[in-house]
């Protein structure tokens, strides 16, 4: 599982949820994700992905955490024409590297602006 962000919601909640099903739900490293309004590193993000990939049943990505850093990264910086890019070469590797894996990527509909509370929006 790359999760959308770090929060107990996105990470801790399918972990748990794994346990209950008798799966273990590998996620990446924390230093990896975002911190709150710092974006996590998504280059570190996609070597863990591949590296973890083979070793696992199922791939759950989310495409907001491989390409801005997470939610409100996502939120505040659109994506340039390179950075997609990356990231389709990315999932295409990621493809002829585990070609039985079901990959399963997702996707968030970013709100224009965060919410006020967030550093003084």
């Amino acid at each position: 599982l790359v999760p959308l962000d770090g929060r107990p919601v996105c990470r801790d909640m399918a972990i748990n949820a794994g346990k209950i099903g008798n799966f273990a739900v590998l996620t990446p490293p924390s230093k990896l994700q975002d911190f709150y309004s710092l974006p996590g590193e998504t280059e570190a993000m996609r070597r863990w992905t591949l590296e973890s990939a083979p070793h696992c049943q199922a791939a759950l990505i989310s495409i907001d955490q491989l390409l801005c850093g997470g939610l409100l990264a996502a939120r505040e910086k659109a994506a340039t024409n390179d950075e997609i890019t990356l990231l389709i070469e990315f999932l295409r590797r990621l493809r002829a590297e585990n070609p039985t894996l079901p990959i399963y990527a997702f996707g968030i509909l970013p709100r224009i602006t965060p919410q006020d509370t967030i550093d003084g929006y």
